[in-house]
């Protein structure tokens, strides 16, 4: 996996603009979230788009442009929604204020009613805050994505009995109890591909479900293989 850099960044594309087009997909009211999205010239519509998550920079568009050539010479979309810090100023975390999770599921719902993918799943992808949004979205989503790759998250949810954020143990006192619906969908989330990289080294992959905490990964359900097309709570 390629890290991916934000910041003022002068990006050329002239030379790539003929595999692919870049444009804004603007927020509106049946879906609040705004994205960038990179179209390849020759789509493979078998192919998932490549889902990716800005950092707390916000720097859509650079995600967007900078994976682009890449996922054209492959046939996908590129798709990067933009959280903007008023409705979603903690959306790394998934399931606080304005639901960036429901956010961005009714954004693909809507591209895929307008025709900008087709497949059964997507492939998701994310740099720092980025990556701790894409890793956590996959484990209460796990049967919407294809393929994980995160970069620099700093930090992540853990399959252990830690209060939630940081693991999936229950907060006291607290509704809902997300630790117990992220450990719900551990089995499904450990058996997808994930690729977890530290620039400028790479880690092989995250934990198995063997080495989860045992009192976690009770908690599992099956039916990995089940599809859904939105949150199911």
């Amino acid at each position: 996996m390629t890290a991916i850099i934000e910041g003022d960044l002068a990006i050329d594309l002239s030379q790539e603009t003929s595999s692919f087009t870049l444009f804004q997909r603007e927020a509106c009211k049946e879906t609040p979230l705004s994205c960038w999205i990179a179209h390849p010239r020759f789509p493979t519509p078998q192919r998932p788009p490549l889902v990716a998550i800005h950092g707390i920079r916000r720097g859509a568009e650079d995600q967007a442009a900078l994976l682009a050539a890449r996922a054209a010479a492959q046939g996908r979309s590129v798709i990067a929604p933009l959280f903007d810090e008023a409705s979603w100023p903690r959306y790394q975390q998934v399931v606080r204020k304005g639901r960036a999770d429901r956010a961005l599921i009714a954004l693909m719902q809507a591209l895929r009613r307008e025709g900008l993918w087709r497949t059964e799943r997507f492939a998701l992808t994310g740099f720092s805050g980025g990556a701790q949004f894409a890793h956590r979205f996959a484990m209460l989503h796990p049967r919407m994505v294809a393929e994980l790759s995160v970069a620099s998250a700093g930090w992540y949810t853990f399959p252990d009995d830690a209060v939630f954020p940081y693991g999936m143990g229950n907060r006291p006192n607290r509704w809902p109890d997300w630790g117990e619906r992220f450990a719900a969908n551990l089995d499904c989330f450990l058996s997808l591909p994930i690729r977890v990289a530290v620039v400028p080294r790479t880690i092989v992959a995250m934990p198995t479900r063997e080495a989860a905490m045992p009192s976690i990964a009770s908690r599992a359900r099956p039916g990995c293989n089940e599809r859904t097309s939105g949150p199911r709570h």
